[in-house]
């Protein structure tokens, strides 16, 4: 049973929920971020999942995630939370896929949401030159965010900027848009 997420209070550019399809360059991004905002921690819903499964024997995160979502569908999002001390300034979260998980993660951090939109043929080759497949397939994934509707999380976030730029300059309009929201 998942314990009650702690809120985290934040200070400067506050925390940040960076939302995308698969394979749109979030991680990336997260750490670039990290990188200029003096080492800001990141957590990874993906690394969650991954965890679980690694845990649980399987070898498809797509259904490792449907089990957890199962016993709630902000669960990933709990995790993260519970992941976070109270006296953590403006962690990255990166990944929500579902519209309870980035409710809940918007709530609990005051954060600031930010999509990365990338074209499909640059997620495509990312895909193939990770090797990010395991056991689930590009179709398969793509399925998977259609109902999940990460599409709508993109909509819906603050800031969006494009996985086709420069990680710097995406990174740097972040920073931007956080310091002059606070």
């Amino acid at each position: 049973m998942a314990h009650s997420p702690q809120r985290v209070e934040t200070a400067g550019p506050g925390a940040l929920v960076i939302v995308g399809l698969h394979s749109a360059g979030k991680t990336t991004l997260s750490h670039r971020l990290s990188q200029l905002l003096g080492g800001r921690r990141i957590v990874e819903l993906g690394d969650l999942v991954r965890d679980e499964a690694q845990r649980n024997g399987s070898n498809s995160l797509l259904k490792t995630a449907e089990s957890m979502m199962l016993l709630a569908p902000d669960e990933i999002a709990r995790r993260a939370l519970e992941s976070l001390s109270i006296s953590e300034i403006g962690p990255i979260v990166v990944g929500p896929r579902t519209h309870a998980e980035l409710a809940l993660l918007r709530s609990e951090l005051h954060a600031s949401v930010v999509a990365v939109d990338t074209p499909d043929a640059v997620r495509r080759g990312r895909w193939r030159r990770r090797h990010l497949h395991i056991s689930d397939t590009w179709e398969e994934r793509e399925r998977w965010e259609a109902n999940w509707q990460t599409a709508d999380l993109i909509r819906s976030a603050d800031l969006m900027v494009s996985g086709h730029d420069w990680v710097g300059y995406a990174a740097a309009r972040v920073i931007d848009q956080s310091e002059s929201a606070h």
